[in-house]
C-alpha cells in the first residue's frame, strides 16, 4: 500500500485519506468542516507550488489547503 502525502500525491486521481495531523484542533476542525477526513475520497485537482496551495475536490465540494498542512496528510490509492 503506497501511502503517500497530499502534496506529493498524483493529479486527477482518486485517493482515500489514510492520515491527518491530530495535534492542531483548529487544523482537525477545519479538515472536518472541509471533509477531509480518514476514510474519505478525495481526488487532488491542483497542485501549485508557486502558490502554495493544493486543491482537492471531495464529492461536489472543493478545499484548498496550505503545503504545509498538505505535507502532513496522508493518501493511499482507492
Amino acid at each position: 500500500n503506497c501511502v503517500v502525502t497530499l502534496d506529493n500525491a498524483p493529479t486527477g486521481k482518486p485517493m482515500i485519506v489514510d492520515r491527518i495531523p491530530e495535534d492542531d484542533a483548529e487544523l482537525i476542525t477545519y479538515l472536518s468542516e472541509s471533509g477531509v477526513l480518514p476514510g474519505v475520497e478525495v481526488v487532488v485537482s491542483d497542485v501549485a507550488p508557486y502558490r502554495g496551495v493544493v486543491t482537492l475536490q471531495i464529492g461536489d465540494e472543493t478545499a484548498v489547503l496550505g503545503y504545509g498542512v498538505s505535507s502532513e496528510i496522508r493518501l493511499r490509492p482507492v
